[in-house]
């Protein structure tokens, strides 16, 4: 039988691989969007950027 400190890593455990699942789901159906949320970059950061570098003068 499980004691009671094995059920909640046990719990633990199964908890971590769901949200894991939940944002490599996430990460397949709105490519970059969480990516850019954790990194902070934006996609129009991004674009911002290239545009200067191109020798754009906003």
């Amino acid at each position: 039988m499980v004691n009671r400190a094995n059920k909640i890593l046990l719990d633990i455990f199964v908890y971590t691989l769901w949200i894991s699942r939940c944002i490599a789901t996430a990460k397949e159906r709105i490519p970059g969007s969480i990516d850019n949320y954790v990194t902070g970059v934006s996609e129009c950061s991004q674009q911002s950027d290239n545009l200067k570098d191109n020798g754009y003068k906003p």
